[in-house]
């Protein structure tokens, strides 16, 4: 957003008010400071779940290894593919709520 901003004709500026601007780069600035706590919270609740129910299973059942590591992989490949394809979307749905766009 920064770069688009910094490209923008002075046409731009004169007819925005910079409290707008800003208005809008605080928000973005705001979302992914929040953002980055939650997930991360969320990241070691959800780690130490899984781990602690894997080893549960496979305890109780070794054959099941194999199956778990295989599923663990595909799953790990499909996340890459939703990863980013949810962070492009949200870029689009971050710049075209910008105000430079409207």
């Amino acid at each position: 957003v920064f770069a688009k901003v910094v490209r923008c004709t002075m046409a731009l500026f004169n007819r925005t008010p910079s409290g707008q601007i800003m208005s809008r780069l605080g928000e973005d600035q705001m979302l992914a400071d929040w953002a980055v706590a939650l997930q991360t919270e969320v990241l070691f609740i959800i780690t130490g779940t899984v781990l602690n129910q894997m080893t549960l299973v496979i305890t109780a059942r070794p054959l099941v290894a194999p199956f778990i590591f295989v599923f663990g992989i595909l799953f790990f490949c499909i996340r890459e593919v939703h990863r980013r394809t949810n962070r492009e979307a949200i870029r689009w749905y971050l710049l075209t709520k910008s105000a430079l766009f409207q």
